[in-house]
């Protein structure tokens, strides 16, 4: 195994005048060729290296102290040789890897990071090159003799870390110095250079970043900000802008960090102030001020179509709001706190049109600045505009929306009288565009209801809907109705059932809704008559059964009334849906066979659901004679001819019916005819 030529540095410690010690492990080879030891050293690793000591022997010789003053400026650079015989008479020198002196420099931070308060930034380099590796987890240890002038261990920092930023907090200049040392792992010690100075605390701590400056329902300002950063901060002083003068109004000392400025005069423009922290030593800056945002609302002059408005932008934060959110709300007085306010619309800009007017009352605005980056948020002041009565009225309502014929709508409006004339204008769902068209207008004033008659519909067909929409004199919209939509009723009849099914669409639509629904039939002339009683929510379909009415002529009428849910005992309304036929086809019951001196011993056919106003009855043999005839519907043929029973057999009949709707029924078979006697 080779043996170590080259000695191993350990470390290099500067002491209090700046001479440099070098320490290093002897080589491990046999004494008889070593020749003597050489320290070089460098200001830099890309210059050459001057020998400062030579022949230093003997081997077991492990540290040279270099005498000079330049390490308090510079980093040093050392490398040592280790000279041997070659036993030739020749020498030649084995060298250590280089390393470098802790070089430590210390200077105010003020001009090294964003107000440091005056701290002291240590900046020190690492000795080896390249770096080594901190498998041992070595630490730098930072000393200092601040405050008592012993020296002492103010803090560590990981191997690597090359600066360390130390706050002062004396508000007047004193001595700092510093030193940096290393243990490596065998023990040995770097010990860099002395460096110091005077250092206080004369710069002003960071005042904290202001979220809002709000403007509150009583005209006073709120000022919310967040904490300092700066770790000397005693409190907080609050001044309000004036121009360029800044006036000191109030002082915070703890949480939460806001203020309300009582006395502000938000009502005339943008309010502005400044917060300063300060610290012990008194420091502090005024020079931003933050303000809050402006809204003026224009008077508002009757016909006109909007409330227009403006405000100053929000410039209170680093960034300009992302946008801004308008605040609506009514009131018949302007006290702001007493208004519930809403959002209306969101905006970039910075006015907005307002066509949403709330007549006869104070229409009030706020806007509030959003910055989506930071998530703060700042309203500004409260304005309104007063916008005179047109005496809207109180109540309108759509009573009903009720058939009257296969063409035409009945629409009965409910008002409440007023003193001014206004515009109702009807108006009728498109389905197919699902726009609203207008069908008829009609001016009113000291009336309660307004009826209107929509012609040249197809109501047998179609569900109609309608609203009213309600202007005052400067044609404006001041009110809507509610939706009414007609019923329309649908059916079918079931021959074999003998039943009559009807569907309906529900009516829409009354403010408490459909009490119940009211089924009602009528049979061609006669008078509606009431069939059933539907629930509203239950079901909006029902089954007539006619099986009873075989003697009737079969044409059946039908209509639905919805009834609206009565309220504080009012007399309800009723809307009628369509008119539906369901007419049942005449049904003619013949029998089969007739047996002389049996049960059925006649031939007699019956006749269903056909008021029979013509009638005739055929009797024919197998070879076309005829047997019987008669024009009399309760006459049947008994199996005789010219009073004698005929054998049995099978025989012909026709059978022709003409009832008071003009129906023919025309009707040929066959009758078997079988005697018991």
């Amino acid at each position: 195994m080779r043996a170590q030529l080259e000695p191993v540095v350990g470390c290099l410690e500067v002491d209090d005048v700046g001479n440099v010690t070098i320490n290093w492990s002897p080589p491990s080879t046999s004494p008889g060729n070593f020749s003597h030891y050489e320290v070089l050293s460098s200001l830099s690793p890309e210059l050459d290296f001057t020998s400062i000591a030579n022949s230093l022997t003997p081997i077991q010789t492990n540290s040279y102290t270099h005498p000079t003053s330049v390490s308090f400026a510079n980093t040093y650079y050392y490398a040592v040789l280790a000279w041997y015989s070659n036993g030739a008479g020749g020498t030649f020198a084995v060298s250590s890897d280089t390393l470098s002196t802790i070089h430590l420099e210390v200077e105010a931070a003020q001009n090294l990071c964003n107000n440091c308060d005056s701290a002291a930034y240590l900046q020190w380099n690492n000795p080896w090159l390249p770096q080594a590796s901190n498998p041992e987890n070595w630490v730098y240890e930072i000393w200092t003799d601040y405050p008592d002038n012993q020296w002492h261990v103010m803090t560590t920092v990981e191997y690597g870390t090359t600066y360390y930023l130390k706050n002062v907090f004396n508000c007047s200049p004193d001595s700092m110095n510093f030193r940096i040392q290393l243990e490596t792992s065998n023990g040995c010690v770097f010990v860099s250079n002395i460096a110091g100075d005077y250092f206080r605390d004369s710069v002003f701590p960071s005042s904290g970043v202001v979220s809002s400056v709000d403007v509150d329902a009583f005209g006073q300002a709120l000022l919310e900000w967040e904490e300092s950063n700066s770790t000397d901060v005693l409190g907080y002083m609050i001044y309000r802008c004036v121009g360029s003068t800044t006036i000191p109004i109030f002082q915070v000392n703890a949480e939460p960090w806001q203020f309300t400025d009582y006395f502000a005069e938000t009502e005339n423009g943008p309010v502005s102030y400044s917060i300063a922290a300060y610290d012990a030593c008194g420091n502090y800056d005024t020079t931003v001020c933050y303000s809050s945002h402006f809204l003026q609302v224009e008077n508002y002059q009757v016909c006109e179509e909007s409330i227009e408005m403006d405000w100053t932008p929000y410039e209170s934060w680093q960034f300009a709001p992302s946008y801004y959110i308008v605040y609506g709300g009514y009131g018949l007085t302007n006290t702001y706190p007493e208004i519930e306010m809403s959002p209306l619309d969101t905006v970039a800009s910075l006015s907005y049109s307002f066509t949403q007017i709330q007549f006869g009352a104070f229409n009030v605005f706020r806007i509030e600045a959003v910055d989506t980056i930071t998530g703060f948020r700042a309203f500004s002041n409260f304005d309104d505009t007063y916008v005179a009565d047109f005496s809207v009225p109180e109540f309108v309502e759509i009573r009903y929306a009720s058939v009257l014929n296969s063409d035409s709508v009945e629409i009965l409006v409910g008002i409440e009288p007023t003193i001014q004339t206004f515009r109702y204008e009807l108006q009728r769902l498109e389905t197919a565009t699902q726009t609203w068209e207008e069908v008829l207008v009609k001016d009113a004033n000291a009336t309660p209801e307004i009826l209107f008659i929509d012609d040249g519909r197809a109501t047998d067909v179609f569900s109609y809907s309608y609203r009213v929409l309600i202007y005052n004199s400067c044609g404006l919209i001041v009110d809507t109705t509610n939706v009414a939509s007609t019923i329309l009723l649908d059916g079918q009849t079931s021959q074999e059932r003998l039943v009559n099914t009807l569907a309906w669409t529900p009516y829409g639509e009354w403010f408490e809704g459909v009490d119940h629904y009211e089924i009602y039939r009528k049979q061609k002339d006669g008078e509606y008559e009431f069939l059933q009683e539907v629930n509203g929510a239950a079901s909006l379909f029902y089954e007539d059964d006619v099986s009873e009415l075989v003697e009737t002529d079969g044409d059946f009428y039908y209509r639905i009334h919805a009834i609206e849910k009565g309220v504080d005992g009012n007399e309800p309304s009723i809307s009628i849906s369509n008119e539906l036929n369901l007419p049942v086809d005449a049904i003619i019951w013949i029998p089969n066979a007739i047996v002389i001196g049996g049960y059925n011993d006649v031939f007699k056919p019956m006749v269903s659901f056909a008021l029979v106003e013509e009638y005739y009855l055929a009797i024919f043999s197998r070879w076309g004679d005829l047997i019987f005839e008669s024009r009399d519907l309760n006459e049947g043929w008994d199996g005789s001819m010219k009073g004698e029973f005929l054998p049995e057999g099978t025989y012909n009949y026709y059978i022709s019916v003409k009832d008071g709707r003009g129906r023919a029924i025309d009707n040929f078979g066959f009758v078997m005819l079988m005697n018991y006697e």
